[in-house]
């Protein structure tokens, strides 16, 4: 029960919208990679960082869109995402906002190192992967400048621009679509993940700067960040992976115990030390997403059934009664 990175679900904003044009819209890239798409807003929320990683190779393919990653950072925005992206907005110098956005981004999304570098005339903004992903990650890297981009214009203004633009993969072919977003050179097959940025624009000051807010942000991600560094509750971990196994349309203990990297009869014994059983623990994770799921008026029953392993409406509306006392219609 090692910790791994994760993503909240604000980190996942729009997701779905993305996939507006997807055959089939965003619920077969979501049960492809195993996440369910309640996440996607959702603070508090959490699903590992290599499901996000494989949101969009996943997309990428389902949209037929090869440069999806890039595509979706260019129409971030900081006033979507969270803590980090008002740390950069309430910053007192753009230095002070990539120094912020370093220390903040954590409470979205872990799985990336930040480092701000400066030599004598340049700044070097590089990122690199801090765990292995289990997919391929050149779409998640193109998404990633260009989300860094989106950010940093939030502080400098939608008009600025860093010198040039590093990628460690290969050049993935036709890169005009690449100049448009960044309007600089981008440069691949480099040593590292970069934006190179002109050193004196740094010191650039930010006349709404709110030094009170900002204060409150930092103490705000530093409790977040200090609990996450708590011991791993192991039950949670169990029950995450029931949650992302029922996305996928699975709930059989031999799958859930796969993702934990354990055997079927280790994961029961475990839990029996916990006082409780398989069934009994997907029950209650079953309850704990219905419940989440009834209260979007827009998902038909048959969704949610379907979502929370059930082939059948009225097998889904006999657990619900039993957990709940009434029906999954008197309960919305």
């Amino acid at each position: 029960f090692q910790h791994r990175a994760i993503v909240d679900g604000i980190a996942w904003g729009g997701t779905d919208r993305m996939l507006r044009r997807s055959p089939g819209g965003y619920l077969p890239v979501f049960r492809e990679i195993g996440v369910d798409p309640s996440i996607v807003g959702q603070h508090g929320r959490k699903t590992l960082f290599n499901n996000y990683v494989a949101y969009f190779d996943t997309a990428a393919r389902h949209t037929g869109d090869p440069v999806f990653g890039l595509h979706y950072g260019a129409v971030t925005r900081p006033n979507r995402s969270g803590i980090p992206g008002y740390a950069i907005l309430n910053s007192a110098t753009f230095r002070d906002a990539l120094l912020n956005f370093i220390k903040t981004l954590p409470v979205i999304a872990e799985g990336i190192d930040q480092y701000l570098h400066e030599d004598e005339e340049v700044a070097y903004y590089q990122w690199a992967l801090t765990e292995e992903t289990e997919s391929a990650h050149w779409q998640y890297s193109e998404y990633v400048n260009a989300f860094l981009l989106s950010m940093f214009r939030g502080f400098m203004g939608r008009r600025w621009v860093p010198l040039e633009v590093h990628y460690q993969h290969p050049p993935p072919g036709d890169i005009r679509q690449f100049r448009r977003v960044f309007e600089v050179p981008v440069l691949f097959a480099r040593p590292i993940n970069a934006l190179v940025i002109d050193r004196k624009d740094l010191n650039r000051r930010n006349p709404r700067y709110d030094g009170n807010l900002l204060k409150l942000l930092l103490h705000e991600a530093e409790e977040e960040l200090s609990w996450r560094r708590r011991p791993t509750d192991p039950i949670r971990t169990v029950r995450t992976a029931i949650s992302q196994a029922l996305a996928q349309g699975a709930s059989d203990i031999d799958y859930v115990a796969e993702r934990l990297s354990m055997k079927p009869r280790s994961l029961q014994r475990f839990l029996k030390t916990h006082g409780m059983g398989y069934r009994e623990l997907i029950d209650e994770v079953r309850f704990e997403l219905g419940r989440t799921l009834l209260a979007d008026p827009s998902l038909p029953m048959t969704e949610i059934a379907f979502r929370l392993g059930y082939s059948e409406v009225s097998a889904f509306s006999r657990a619900f009664n039993r957990w709940a006392g009434v029906s999954p219609k008197e309960y919305r």
